[in-house]
């Protein structure tokens, strides 16, 4: 794989280890040849590490397969997911689920990506509508405001949400970084 195709969010093969790009930042100095420095996260024991690449260093696209799963459960053995094609259940040990973990309910669908088919992540929908069951009470009157307090979602994901917000409405999250989108 070429350095030019390494980018933020590519799962790699390196050093027989499967890696996500967490950060990357390319550049070129003089006559000299192109860096690549990099953040990588091990999707196996969540450990993360900064890398710099140039054209001379070995890793490859890890070639993974996607699949649609439905989160059933968690329990004690980690995270119960079922394969929307064949059925079969699928459990993700904690230690893998990473952020994804703080925005899943019961029965939504999620992308499961498969490694020599074993699941190695999961990737929530974009937007998800979770309720609130916790929050401070929000002053009399602020009803649209720039101020900001932490809330708890049914998930047990903490967020900044408006004042106007309250336990028991129902909120639009982007999963991708925690944010409060609308209440709906």
């Amino acid at each position: 794989m070429a350095l030019s195709d390494l980018t933020k969010g590519k799962i790699i093969l390196f050093q027989e280890e499967l890696y996500v790009v967490t950060d990357y930042n390319h550049s070129k100095k003089g006559r000299g040849g192109a860096v690549a420095q990099t953040k990588l996260k091990n999707l196996k024991t969540n450990k993360t590490m900064s890398k710099s690449f140039t054209d001379s260093d070995r890793f490859e696209l890890a070639r993974l397969d996607e699949r649609t799963l439905q989160f059933l459960y968690k329990d004690a053995s980690g995270w119960i997911f079922m394969d929307m094609e064949s059925y079969e259940q699928i459990v993700l040990e904690q230690e893998m689920m990473g952020d994804a973990a703080k925005f899943l309910k019961e029965n939504i669908e999620v992308i499961g990506a498969f490694f020599n088919n074993s699941l190695i992540r999961v990737e929530p929908p974009n937007f998800v509508e979770l309720e609130v069951t916790f929050t401070e009470p929000g002053a009399k009157g602020d009803t649209v405001s720039n101020t900001n307090k932490p809330a708890t979602l049914e998930t047990g994901a903490e967020i900044m949400v408006p004042m106007f917000i309250n336990k028991g409405d129902l909120l639009k999250v982007d999963t991708r970084d925690g944010r409060y989108i609308e209440r709906l």
